[in-house]
């Protein structure tokens, strides 16, 4: 029922804003007067005077004209243009529907525990890491990853970059934006507190020492409330448009190439 007086109330707003008891009668109703009026105030934010009306009446008639003789004409059809646009319209109908909807506690509190995970705190990592060069021999990556293991001040060792030597509990987007897209969950399941290594960067290779890596804090509703507010409510948008627009489908028959079934949905 909810659905059907939707489709119904969308019906009624694409109907034509004038009056028309036939083709060929074009009525300026005062409904028509105030959309007018209200488009120039809002551009100009003052009434349009007597003679700006008038010119805005003749506007509407030409422009009412010019459209009703294109579509006796079919100019409509397959046009790409404006067939984008009618869906564009639809569709804004449609996920108006359900504007201002708000969800209920418990709605909200289940919505909330079925995408947790979506609110969760970002994982980040702490690392210290060893320039090697562009390229590194086994042999050299070896020698120097068993310096910094046996306790080689890190400064010693590698070579000079103007990359940081360590990133304090630095999320995934900072530490590739340092070194590289997939630096950062390369290193993801390293053991903290030991040299490993060579890792490859954007610029070559690293030995990377993790020295901690957090664990994400489990939010909590009332922390994220405003968020997930506003997911709900898409979701809940989506969810009336399909709604709606499988109620429309019913009412049509889809007839397929013969290689295809004749579907319905």
């Amino acid at each position: 029922m909810i659905v059907g007086g939707l489709i119904f109330g969308i019906s009624a707003a694409l109907q034509p804003q004038t009056s028309e008891k036939s083709d060929n009668i074009i009525e300026v109703s005062d409904v028509t007067i105030d959309r007018l009026t209200a488009q120039f105030d809002a551009a100009w934010k003052r009434d349009p005077t007597p003679e700006e009306m008038q010119g805005l009446i003749d506007t509407f008639i030409r422009e009412e004209v010019l459209v009703r003789e294109a579509l006796a004409l079919s100019m409509d059809q397959a046009d790409a243009v404006i067939r984008r646009r009618l869906v564009q319209k639809m569709t804004f109908l449609m996920e108006s529907a359900s504007s201002g909807a708000q969800p209920s506690d418990a709605e909200l509190q289940t919505f909330f525990e079925a995408n947790k995970d979506t609110y969760a705190g970002k994982q980040k990592q702490s690392l210290e890491q060893v320039y090697l060069g562009a390229q590194v021999s086994q042999d050299d990556a070896s020698r120097a990853l068993a310096a910094l293991n046996d306790g080689a001040d890190p400064l010693t060792v590698g070579q000079p970059s103007l990359m940081p030597g360590a990133l304090t509990r630095a999320p995934a987007q900072v530490v590739d934006a340092t070194f590289g897209r997939g630096f950062f969950a390369s290193v993801l399941s390293q053991p903290t507190g030991v040299w490993e290594g060579p890792v490859r960067s954007g610029y070559g290779y690293h030995l990377v020492r993790v020295t901690e890596r957090p664990v994400a804090a489990e939010p909590a509703l009332d922390d994220v409330k405003e968020k997930v507010i506003e997911d709900w409510a898409q979701q809940a948008t989506d969810d009336i448009s399909k709604k709606m627009y499988q109620s429309m489908l019913a009412n049509f028959e889809i007839n397929l190439p013969d290689t295809q079934e004749n579907v319905t949905q």
